[in-house]
């Protein structure tokens, strides 16, 4: 069977304006296979857009399989610069025409005085057969279209796509690699065929910076007929292939067009995360776990409000094994590096907590953990809130003031975590990890976070999200700004252990509340996975706050430290909880009707304020008993009035009676002996006691919560044993004291440091160690307002004085940039520390500062929520802030979009669309 390619001859003038060429006809082939006719082979050139068109019509009749028809257009060198083609199906074909654009092309896209290369091809029955090329060259650019000068000799038959060298050997490329984007981390194939009539075909890939086959670079092991480049970095390479044989007749060599590899970046694709809400599957969309915890973009001392909404799906998801496995793989994590730790019956199991572990590796090497433990079933939580001790009876020994149960539980996960890394610590560099819970998983997964902390994995590399998070330590400190608590004001598990006067329980990291202004009231849904779904998915960036809720959570606080057991009766006269042998028993109170905290013989209920009991008492051994009732407010952790027995004799078998709550409030509580019938035998007089120690501190003071929070916290003390002095101006010696005892309360969570002699020599070394101070001072002078901002600037480390004020420099009337303590007071204004002495911000830094004054500026220091937020813009006009992480009220929206009166146009659909403007 003869296969023959027709040749004809090529002559091309390019005319201004509108010009072609054209070829005239050929007469077709003889035989009875495949006869091609190329004729109207043109360049036209389109005035109008600036471009060349190129045409090449065939005509061919076969009687075989064709199953493409082309033509392309090479540089001198080769490289395949356009191609066009029609693909058909594997049958036998009638006489037709077929047009072939060869793109529009840009003119600038030719070089004057390049030589170019046309070649028509058939693919057919598997082989390639191409014409002999066609040589021209572009001669000049000008404005107009310019000429084309033919170069080549006429077309000849190739004898089936081989170049012949004086029947010699031949060695033929039949189709060169083409250009292909991929995803990085996507495989990018390249490939070449080639064949010879004598002789072995061999291959050697080369890489270059350009579009070029000059200058490249061999690649090692890159010697088959297709190459797969390495995609794992984002860019652009070129690669060729030079294609070589031996024969009889010498070495043949080809080198193939340039292919361009161009690596992007991966395209985010959204992905399901299903749990289970009630007797419904629901499911969220978003982006890949791996992405919140690699993206350069992220931080895990940043809230983010997608990710917590990721991390609560995942922990509802982990109530029910399937789902957690099924939501982890739609997340890219293998089915065989997830392992699940469930199958234990008991809701209240802590050696044992059920919980998912999963990691994969990312395209950039990093891998992603995540940790995500099963919370406690609604239906068990009566029973696990009403039994709120913490521990076996006591704290664990050598643990400290962690909750034990939690920290049992805590150091079984981790331990499966150690187990589950094989052989990769878990400080490890390029680990990253998402630890989230609900309810007692909340907590195990807060204390997992401090872990892996004191295990020198740092915070950068933990992102913690827990939600309903129950109170897991005693005086937890501060610089855990990787956990973020989300808990709901009407959720009682968020407040127990109770955080009181006298058992200070908190939770490591920052705790967000649920924005509300509604009243507030425990109810089972309250703590529900479902609710907390609901908020944070309603909520695309959640109004949290860090306790500042406008409503109240009151009640009655009973504390009792003595041997004894408890009965609580309700006014009815029913028995609705015990407690024997300091373990809760038998509640059958209303969920948060009663909330109980037992540590040993220390025991402490909270009573839900409106509701009445009867707290009948019977020591089981001999010594003394300190009992108390005080309102108090779960919220605020304050009281104002406190009823105190003190020392009162207890012998085994005594009994005693006490009604609280109800319409007996706190400073009428009347404590009574009985006998075994409950008659009454005798009465305790007790007395009125305020825990707070400061006689010339009034609550009607404005300062008060301020002098009060800082007592609290450890940072200040006063004059004499019941005197503050809050109009005594404060000293250097003072100030430095502050700043010693912020910074070490902010590090270590709580101050050792005592006085010496002089009282504050310690407190100087200590700020002398941690560059607090770098100058001696007359300590007992007054200190100037710019003199202790100088010591409190540098009390705290920069993520705990972030910026969240505009304030510009200049802005602050007496202290200009050039001002020696510029840079302090600028920092604690921008930190909303400081607001100035006057409506217009005024710092008066040579002045003084009064007592009074600073425990509202250490409230603020120490307490981030209650901070002052504003704009002071200097005389130039606005300044930019960084506000990363800041939720902005509408009066510094509308500060920053020059709306005069927020209240009125807050709500406006332009005011919107402003607002989304500027935030973008």
């Amino acid at each position: 069977m003869t296969k023959k390619i027709m040749s004809l001859a090529l002559a091309i003038v390019m005319l201004m304006g509108l010009s072609q060429a054209v070829l005239p006809a050929a007469e077709a082939a003889d035989g009875d296979g495949l006869e091609i006719t190329f004729s109207n082979l043109r360049a036209d050139w389109d005035a109008e857009w600036g471009v060349y068109e190129f045409v090449f019509a065939f005509q061919f009749v076969s009687s075989e399989n064709i199953y493409e028809v082309g033509m392309e257009l090479r540089e001198s060198d080769g490289f395949l610069k356009y191609t066009s083609n029609k693909q058909y199906s594997c049958q036998p074909f009638r006489p037709e025409d077929v047009r072939l654009v060869l793109g529009s092309h840009v003119i600038e896209a030719f070089v004057p005085g390049e030589t170019y290369h046309w070649i028509a091809y058939v693919v057919c029955d598997g082989q390639r057969f191409e014409s002999a090329p066609s040589h021209f060259t572009f001669s000049e650019k000008p404005d107009d279209p310019g000429s084309w000068e033919d170069n080549g000799p006429p077309w000849t038959d190739p004898d089936g796509g081989a170049t012949e060298t004086d029947g010699g050997p031949t060695l033929t490329i039949s189709s060169h690699p083409s250009d292909v984007t991929v995803e990085q981390g996507q495989a990018a194939t390249l490939r070449v065929y080639a064949a010879s009539s004598n002789g072995s075909v061999s291959y050697q890939w080369y890489r270059n910076e350009r579009r070029s086959t000059s200058g490249g670079t061999a690649i090692r092991g890159a010697t088959s007929a297709s190459y797969s480049p390495d995609t794992g970095e984002l860019g652009t390479a070129y690669y060729y292939c030079v294609v070589t044989n031996a024969g009889e007749g010498g070495v043949l060599s080809e080198t193939s067009g340039v292919a361009r590899v161009a690596v992007e970046p991966v395209e985010l694709k959204r992905v399901k995360t299903s749990y289970r809400d009630g007797g419904s599957t629901k499911s969220i969309s978003t982006y890949p776990l791996d992405w919140f915890l690699t993206d350069a973009s992220k931080s895990s001392t940043t809230y983010d409000p997608e990710l917590a909404e990721l991390a609560m799906a995942l922990s509802c998801a982990a109530y029910d094994e399937q789902y957690i496995r099924s939501s982890l793989q739609e997340h890219g994590f293998a089915a065989a590096d997830i392992k699940t730790v469930y199958g234990y019956e008991n809701a209240l199991e802590y050696e044992n907590p059920p919980h998912a572990l999963a990691k994969k590796t990312t395209a950039d090497g990093k891998t992603v953990v995540a940790i995500v433990i099963k919370g406690t079933e609604l239906l068990n939580l009566a029973d696990w809130l009403n039994d709120f001790s913490t521990g076996y009876g006591a704290i664990i020994p050598g643990v400290g003031n962690t909750h034990a149960r939690f920290e049992v539980g805590m150091l079984a996960v981790y331990q499966r975590l150690v187990q589950f890394m094989a052989g990769t610590s878990v400080n490890d560099g390029s680990v990253r990890y998402l630890i989230t819970g609900h309810s007692k998983g909340a907590a195990i997964g807060n204390l997992l976070a401090k872990k892996l902390s004191d295990m020198r994995v740092a915070k950068s590399q933990v992102f913690a999200y827990t939600f309903a998070t129950p109170n897991v330590v005693k005086a937890p400190g501060g610089g855990h700004n990787n956990i973020f608590n989300v808990c709901n004001h009407n959720d009682p598990v968020a407040y127990v252990p109770l955080k009181t006067p006298l058992f200070a329980w908190g939770k490591y990291g920052e705790t967000y509340w649920f924005d509300t202004y509604e009243t507030l009231s425990f109810t089972a849904g309250n703590h529900s996975g479902g609710r907390y779904m609901a908020y944070l998915g309603y909520h695309a960036f959640p109004n949290l706050g860090t306790g500042n809720v406008s409503a109240d959570l009151r009640g009655l606080l009973a504390s009792i430290f003595c041997p004894v057991d408890i009965e609580v009766v309700d006014q009815s006269g029913l028995v609705v909880a015990r407690i024997v042998d300091n373990q809760v028993t038998d509640c059958t109170a209303e969920y948060g009707d009663l909330l109980f905290q037992v540590e040993g013989d220390e025991k402490m209920i909270f009573l839900r304020e409106g509701l009445g009991y009867t707290l009948r008492l019977s020591a089981t051994d001999n010594g003394t008993m300190d009992f108390s009732v005080q309102d108090y407010d779960l919220v605020s952790q304050t009281s104002t009035v406190t009823k105190a027995f003190e020392d009162v004799p207890l012998t085994a078998g005594k009994h005693m009676a006490v009604r609280v709550g109800g319409e007996v409030e706190p400073h009428s509580v009347r404590l009574y002996v009985t006998d075994a019938g409950g008659e009454i035998v005798d009465e305790v007089i007790g007395r009125v006691v305020s825990d707070f120690p400061f006689d010339d501190v009034s609550p009607s003071d404005w300062f008060y919560s301020d002098v009060k929070t800082a007592y609290e916290f450890g940072l200040i003390n006063g004059t004499s044993d019941t005197a503050f002095s809050p109009n005594s101006n404060l000293t250097y010696a003072e100030a430095v004291k502050l700043a010693a005892c912020m910074h070490q309360t902010h590090r270590e969570g709580a101050v050792t440091l005592e006085n010496g002699s002089p009282w504050y020599q310690p407190y100087v070394e200590y700020a002398n160690a941690n560059q607090i101070i770098g100058q001696a001072y007359d300590w007992n002078a007054p200190a100037t307002r710019a003199g202790y901002m100088e010591i409190f600037a540098r009390a705290l480390p920069d993520s705990a004085l972030a910026a969240i004020n505009a304030v510009g420099d200049g802005a602050i009337p007496d202290v200009p940039s050039t001002h020696p303590s510029a840079a302090a007071i600028y920092r604690l204004y921008r930190a909303g520390i400081l607001q100035g002495v006057d409506a217009a911000h005024n710092c008066s830094p040579d002045s003084t500062i009064r007592r009074s004054e600073v425990a509202a500026i250490l409230t603020r220091m120490m307490d981030s929520s209650t901070r002052i937020r504003y704009q002071l813009l200097s005389a130039a006009g606005a300044v930019r802030v960084p506000l990363v992480g800041v939720a902005l009220s509408r009066a510094h929206i509308a500060a920053a979009l020059g709306v005069e009166n927020p209240a009125s146009q807050y709500d406006s659909a332009a005011f919107l669309a402003r607002t989304c403007q500027a935030s973008n």
